[in-house]
């Protein structure tokens, strides 16, 4: 194959190619964002591709002979985030001085034992004017800090910060009606929920068990929703959801 050798071809090329490159990236940490939020809602730490370097850095880096192999991201406890993804950035940004870069935020996500990388959460922050980027010159990566419409985010950090951590309640079994000796599965998870506020599956199951009742409630649960006799709703502060009437 003919290479071409005109400055002018040879320049556009390369511009295609890094036009091209970066497409993926973004398609990549867009990816990693979508991973990082489905293993924060179920707890759980969600295998990922090595992060990726940006457009500007070399395209391999080969690690330093002897080098210590880098200690692997903690895995936090399901449901242990106090804040959102979101929240921890917005966070972290704003207790900086001079804003942070790329790098002390991918640092600090891991730190705090988040699966994935936050690319795809700062790139969405961006957009939505909650952090300002500048470009760091000469270097890849960029420096966040707080945007016009942060307030929106800061003050629900400051709420889930000075909110004290909710106590389990104890489930019990709901009561029978009057003449009745036992439900069957459905009648005592609807009553359940009738006599507690949108409980939540975990919540469910205990009182399932404590009443000593055979099978699984949670496919009692999934067969309710299906036909449309329970609405259920995704439960924030941990795994599960929770359960609410039509």
């Amino acid at each position: 194959m003919t290479v071409p050798t005109e400055p002018t071809t040879v320049a556009d090329r390369i511009r295609s190619l890094l036009e091209e490159r970066q497409r993926l990236l973004e398609s990549l940490a867009r990816i990693d964002g979508t991973l990082a939020r489905i293993a924060e809602v179920l707890g759980t730490a969600t295998p990922t591709a090595p992060a990726v370097a940006s457009a500007s850095a070399a395209t391999t880096v080969r690690p330093s002979v002897g080098a210590p192999p880098a200690a692997p991201a903690r895995r936090r406890g399901a449901g242990k985030y106090k804040l959102t993804a979101e929240q921890m950035i917005v966070e972290f940004v704003g207790s900086r001085k001079e804003g942070a870069t790329t790098h002390d935020i991918r640092a600090h996500w891991t730190a705090q034992g988040r699966p994935g990388v936050p690319d795809y959460v700062i790139s969405r922050l961006v957009k939505d004017g909650i952090l300002n980027r500048q470009r760091l010159g000469g270097k890849s990566g960029s420096r966040f800090t707080l945007g016009p419409k942060a307030k929106t985010i800061a003050s629900s950090v400051a709420a889930a910060n000075a909110a004290p951590a909710a106590k389990p309640v104890a489930a019990k079994a709901p009561s029978l009606p009057a003449g009745q000796k036992r439900l069957t599965g459905p009648q005592f998870i609807l009553e359940f929920v009738r006599q507690h506020k949108n409980p939540t599956t975990a919540e469910i199951v205990q009182a399932w068990k404590s009443a000593k009742r055979g099978g699984r409630a949670d496919k009692v649960l999934s067969k309710m929703v299906a036909r449309g006799d329970l609405k259920r709703e995704p439960y924030r502060e941990g795994r599960g959801s929770r359960y609410v009437l039509p």
